[in-house]
Formats: structure tokens, C-alpha cells, sequence
């Protein structure tokens, strides 16, 4: 939970009027039950004892306090996104605290987000023209190309050939 002092002025007034707005609650309950005002307005008479009056004046306060946790429970959450988040640029580690931690971690702890991953539609296209180019080619290819073949992967023709020499039986 962020300390007061961390919210800017709009969330203390948020905080501010959701607490005023719980305490008339409860001023209303005990003043319903002292003066009848329920009877003045809607000349309905109610007849609710001081215990009752008691027991929903708790009631609210609880609702009251929890309702005013969860709200700074989430202003301290849009706190963490409106400042700075340093990102080294050759890690993409984030600065959290003066330590850094994984993208990962930082999305999941510091945010509450679940991570996981996918291929954005300008990498995807990217590798659909290398493989393109680099394994369906015609012809012999260069160093150069089979160097840049992701994780030493050979196409599909060329993995085969081996293996099919293996399995065929032996001529003489």
C-alpha cells in the first residue's frame, strides 16, 4: 500500500471523499435513529434501536475501510506506472528499487501482470523470407547464409539426406 505522502493531490481528494462519504453514511444511521429522520422525509415510521444503529454503523465503517485499502492498493499500482521505469538498454532489465530484475519480473511482481510470449508480425515475416531464401533456394549456398541458419538448423532435404544413406543397405 502506498504511503500517503507518495499520492498526488487528485488521489488524496479521491481517498478524502470516498472516507467523508462512508463517515455521512454513518452519521445518517445514527441520526435516522436519534431524530426519525426517515419519518420527517418519507412520513414512514421506523423503529430502529440504538443496537441496530450500532451494528450497521459497523457494518459500514468495515465496507468503508475496505473500500478505501482497495482504492490505495490500485492508486499505488498507476503510481508505479506514471514514474520513471529504467530499462538497461542492453539487458532489457528494469531498475526496480536500485536493483534490477527480469522484464518478466518486473511485469508479474511490481504489476500483478501474467507474462507470455509470441512472435510480433514483423519478426514473423522476417523469418518466412529467410527461410525462403536461405532453404529453398536453388543451388549451392553460401558460408555466409549457412551461418546465419537459426540455431545450426539444416532444411529438411539436406537433415534427410544423411539418414537415408544410413538406412539403405550397403552395395558392392
Amino acid at each position: 500500500m502506498p504511503k500517503l505522502h507518495s499520492l498526488n493531490r487528485t488521489q488524496i481528494a479521491i481517498v478524502s471523499g470516498q472516507a467523508l462519504s462512508f463517515l455521512l453514511i454513518i452519521t445518517f444511521i445514527f441520526a435516522n435513529q436519534r431524530y426519525d429522520l426517515l419519518a420527517s422525509i418519507g412520513g414512514v415510521k421506523t423503529n430502529v434501536s440504538l443496537y441496530s444503529a450500532y451494528v450497521s454503523a459497523c457494518l459500514v465503517g468495515l465496507v468503508g475501510v475496505f473500500s478505501i485499502w482497495i482504492t490505495l492498493h490500485y492508486l499505488g499500482k498507476s503510481n508505479a506506472m506514471r514514474d520513471m521505469v529504467v530499462v538497461c538498454a542492453w539487458t532489457h532489465q528494469v531498475k526496480v528499487d536500485g536493483r534490477w530484475v527480469s522484464l518478466r519480473e518486473f511485469l508479474g511482481d511490481q504489476l500483478g501482470y501474467a507474462v507470455s510470449h509470441g512472435m510480433c508480425d514483423e519478426k514473423i515475416a522476417e523469418l518466412r523470407s529467410e527461410l525462403d531464401k536461405d532453404w529453398k533456394g536453388k543451388g549451392v549456398e553460401s558460408p555466409a547464409a549457412s551461418a546465419r541458419r537459426p540455431m545450426g538448423m539444416m532444411p529438411v532435404d539436406e537433415a534427410a539426406a544423411p539418414r537415408k544413406r544410413a538406412l539403405s543397405p550397403a552395395r558392392n
